[in-house]
């Protein structure tokens, strides 16, 4: 770290080679593996983890991290329903009582 500082003021050494298409595998491999992490230390420290970061090395704040990763599980959540909406539509009626989901919100 500061990572974000190197990425920032020398793009063109770090990505070099890159192509938009790589780039985009880039983030959302990061993001993933960003989500991933919280998500196990949310379970493992609950509201501690937040004051376990070195915000300061990291050159981020606690605000820009609190608001990605709540802007990250509201589309998580937003992609995943909509999955499952996709899915229960294929199924009939009768299929959906069987299951038990048509006791489900």
């Amino acid at each position: 770290m500061p990572c974000r500082d190197y990425y920032d003021d020398h793009p063109e050494q770090y990505f070099k080679e890159a192509t938009e298409p790589a780039l985009k595998q880039r983030i959302a491999f990061a993001e993933s593996a960003l989500c991933a992490v919280m998500s196990m230390m949310e379970v493992g420290l609950g509201s501690v983890m937040w004051s376990q970061i070195d915000y300061a090395s990291a050159g981020i704040t606690l605000e820009e991290l609190a608001a990605w990763y709540e802007q990250h599980k509201a589309r998580d959540k937003k992609i995943r329903d909509a999955k499952i909406q996709k899915a229960r539509a294929k199924l009939t009626k009768e299929e959906i009582a069987l299951l038990g989901l048509d006791k489900a919100s």
